[in-house]
Order: C-alpha cells, then structure tokens, then sequence
C-alpha cells in the first residue's frame, strides 16, 4: 500500500470534509487521548479519484466504479480527525459564563489528523497502516505523499474563495505604482527586520522593506508592515510573500486599509523582479487572506449555552422535524426553504418518488443534481437521527445553483426568490414526466384589464408559486387583511387600448385563475 500511495499523482484539490453519498464527516468530539476503539467518524478517500466515502457507502463507490469505468477502485487512504487536547486558555474561557460563544481557530488548531492506507476486496476494508505524520518510522516519501493529500486545497475552500475575490478591486494607489527603477537587483530580508520573525511577511513594493503582518486567527504577527507605513506615508501597497505565486498573490493597500490588486500585471512583476522574485518560480507556503478569511468563516463554531455553560435544549432528529441544516454564511434563505419543504411546509410535498437509492451510472455524484436531491432527502427525511448536530448542504447549493450568479455566490439573497429559482430548477430537471410535487405549490392568476373609455375587457393569466403584496415603507403597523384587501381590489394603469386606439386609463384587478393544491 506504501508504494502504491507514492506513485499516486495527487490532485491540488481534494472534497475531504464529507462523504459524497451522505453527510457523514471524519470530526471526532474527542481527543487522541480519549480513543480506545478506532475513531467513529471518518472518510475514505479514493486513490483512485480521489473522492471522500465513508465506510458505509464504500461498497457503493466501489460497485458503480467499476459498472462505468471498468476499473476497480480499491486503494484509499482512511482520515479521522480527533481534537487537540484543551489548553489552560481554552478551559479559562469554557468556564467562563458567557451565553454566545465564537471561536475563533483555525481547523489545524483545533484538530489532529489520523489517517490510515487500507484496501477494499469487495466486502470490507482493509486498514494496513494506521498513525500521524509525525510518526518517525515512515519514510520521508511517503509521508511527503500523505502530506500532500492532507494538505490539499478543499472544493469548498477553492468554490468559497472565488467568490471573494471577485470582490477585490484595484484601488488608486495601486493604478499610480512605480515600480523602483535600477538595474541591480536588491535581494530581500527573509524575516522580519523589526522582530525577526519568519512567517506572516509582507514586502513593502516601494523600498523593499520586509515587516509582519498583523496577528491573525492562528497566524502570527505584530504588525511591523503596517508600522513601517505608519513612518513612510507614500509607501502603501504591500504583498505577503508567503502566499506569493503564479497564480495567486496578496496586495494590500495601507492607505486604503483594505485589499487590492494590479488590473495590470506588469508593474507588479517588474517591482517582484527588483526585489529578486521571478512570480513564475514562486511556490506558495502559507494561506492567502481570503483563505484565511474564508476558513475562519467555515470554521466558526457558535455555541449557544446557557450561564452555566451547558449546551440549550434542541430538538431532535426525527422523522417528523428531520434534521437541522448549519449555516454555511449567508445561506438562511436556503436552509428556510428546504426545511419548509421537506417538513411540512407544504403539505404533501416530497421526494418519495426519487427513492433512496443512487443511480448506479454516476461515478461524480457530487455534480448530478438527482444525486444530491437523493443525499438531501435520505438526511433530511429518511434517516435525520443520523445527525444530530444537523448537516451542511454545501455540496446541494454547489449544484443547485451554479449555472445562477447569485445562489452560486456567498452573498444574502431572498428565500422566495430561491423558492421560485428552486421549483423552476426541478421542473425541468427532475420532475419533467409522472408526479410533481411542485404542483401542490402552483396555481395561475389572472388579470381582469377594462378600458374607463370603451368598458371593453381583456384577460391574461400566468402561471405563479406566491402573491407579492405591496406594503407601505414605514415602522408603523401594519394590516395584512387591509393589505391583501387592497391589492385584490385593484388599480388604475395607464393602457393602449386596441379598440379605442389611445392610450388610455384602465382598471387592473388582480384574480386567482387556479388555487394551490393544498
């Protein structure tokens, strides 16, 4: 297996983080110390493909594996990740009485990875090596291999991090750069000049000057960048060095105080080349700003306790309430719908017809739509005790909503426009023939339109899955039967009559055609 491993290519982004058939994890509540049997949760990952399986759905991926390939997948490297032990800060802060906890780590801070190379013959898997990276027995080889798999970008990481940065935009400052002109070359400091520190690095592009950055959830630093601003008002624009490569750098404007970038690439390669950086050659070694960023984001655990610091009533996972969906930052409007739909909401509404099982021909089920409406459904309906510490249906609003700009994005958005967005999706999609569930939610309005000049009438109607009432923009209180009263009742339009051939003012009313079936 060892030799196997260290002949794989292994791809710069690997789905770790939760079994591509269900929402299983590899997190343990406990730390290395605690275990006296093999983790309870944890992930295979295929050598094959590099996809993330748990122990229960191996035989799954083996099967349809070899139906559409022909080639047996039956090589994987088993993770579990288990809790570092409390520091005496941590206990200070637990003991604490504080009702709205944050915590702020980062994911390496918080847990340690165990991982294990096994086989699968068909029937079970097979564990052959099981330890750390630090364990000193194995060869540098292989632990450079395992290492490059544990180190691995996550999808979730990459699909997150790109919407941020397409928020990121050149600033003045950077637009009126200079970059130093000699022809020697002026070869950089490889630590802090101010503290000597030698990681979380910022190079000033004006003169060279190389300070820390600021202190960072699970980073480093004293700000000694930012001081040496502070004393060179013209020097602003700044990059990490660490983060420094081809395809990915970090500029920071002091000035504007806020992150930025070169629209034009050539001043920023002619200053790097000054300070002796060939941006071709340069190999990343720490995390970017936005992966930092988007990783304190993924990882923030709030915890909600009372004053003594025990955790509060829940429900739990049942049948009928299903399972809680966790926040995936600014997704309320689509855990609101799904749990509207898959618990009652609309009455009658399911995904019966589906099945539980996974097709047999979908070898990448994280980018099938019905696969992930059949992982969803099997959490949310089937088997909810599952997880009582709810889901997160990442890999769903990847594929739900990747072909639209807005849900494919991190951004706030609103739940009935999703609902609308939703319902248009899986007509299309899934529900093009036999029973639709969508139709309990449907029904048709119609528009009664009538002349004041000639009295002649026209009808339209159209197909709708809600009523947008209009409501008045202040605090005061409002009405909603006055309200539903008054769009019902109607207004005046302006209209081109086709018998009067004016334009002309006209009567709209608003009328349901159909109801829902519900």
């Amino acid at each position: 297996m060892a030799q196997i491993l260290e002949s794989v290519s292994v791809p710069a982004v690997i789905s770790k983080e939760e079994c591509i058939y269900c929402y299983q994890s590899p997190y343990n509540d406990v730390t290395l110390d605690e275990l006296t049997r093999p983790p309870h949760h944890s992930l295979n990952v295929c050598l094959h493909c590099f996809q993330a399986v748990c122990n229960g759905h191996l035989g799954l991926h083996y099967q349809v594996a070899l139906n559409v390939t022909g080639s047996v997948h039956s090589n994987y490297i088993n993770l579990a990740k288990v809790k570092r032990p409390e520091t005496r800060a941590d206990q200070d802060t637990r003991n604490k009485k504080i009702k709205l906890k944050v915590v702020e780590k980062s994911e390496d801070e918080i847990y340690e990875t165990l991982w294990s190379l096994g086989q699968f013959d068909e029937t079970a898997l097979s564990l052959q090596i099981s330890c750390t990276s630090k364990d000193a027995n194995l060869s540098e080889s292989l632990i450079s291999k395992v290492n490059q798999i544990l180190n691995s970008k996550s999808q979730d990481m990459v699909d997150q991090t790109s919407s941020w940065e397409l928020a990121i935009k050149p600033c003045p400052h950077v637009e009126n750069f200079q970059p130093p002109q000699s022809e020697s070359v002026q070869q950089v400091d490889s630590a802090c000049t101010d503290c000597g520190l030698s990681g979380n690095l910022w190079l000033c592009l004006h003169c060279g000057n190389v300070g820390c950055g600021r202190n960072q959830v699970g980073v480093e630093g004293h700000s000694h960048a930012l001081k040496h601003y502070e004393s060179n008002p013209s020097h602003s624009i700044a990059v990490k060095l660490g983060s420094l490569s081809k395809n990915a750098s970090d500029l920071y404007c002091y000035s504007c105080d806020d992150e930025t970038k070169f629209e034009d690439q050539r001043p920023f390669v002619t200053a790097l080349k000054f300070y002796g950086i060939n941006i071709e050659d340069k190999l990343a070694s720490e995390k970017t700003l936005v992966e930092l960023q988007v990783e304190q984001n993924m990882n923030w655990d709030f915890q909600m306790t009372d004053s003594a610091g025990k955790d509060l009533l829940k429900l739990k996972p049942d049948q009928e309430h299903g399972c809680g969906l966790i926040n995936l930052g600014n997704s309320c409007y689509l855990n609101s719908v799904l749990q509207c739909l898959f618990n009652g909401g609309v009455k009658g509404w399911s995904l019966k017809e589906l099945g539980q099982d996974f097709p047999q021909d979908v070898v990448y089920p994280t980018n099938n739509f019905k696969c992930q409406l059949i992982k969803l459904n099997n959490a949310m309906k089937v088997e909810p005790e599952r997880y009582p510490e709810g889901i997160r249906p990442k890999s769903f609003k990847k594929c739900v909503g990747q072909s639209h700009e807005e849900f494919s994005s991190g951004r706030q958005q609103d739940a009935m426009e999703f609902l609308g967005y939703l319902v248009d999706v899986l007509d299309k999609k899934m529900f093009k023939n036999g029973s639709n569930p969508n139709k309990l939610i449907k029904f048709a309005m119609e528009d009664r339109l009538q002349c004041t000049s000639c009295g002649k009438v026209k009808y339209s109607s159209e197909a709708a899955e809600s009523l947008q009432l209009p409501m008045p923009e202040n605090n005061d209180p409002q009405d909603l039967f006055h309200i539903i009263t008054q769009y019902f009742s109607g207004e005046e339009v302006e209209f081109t009559c086709p018998h009067c051939k004016n334009l002309v003012k006209a009567i709209k009313k608003p009328a349901f055609n159909t109801y829902p079936n519900t």
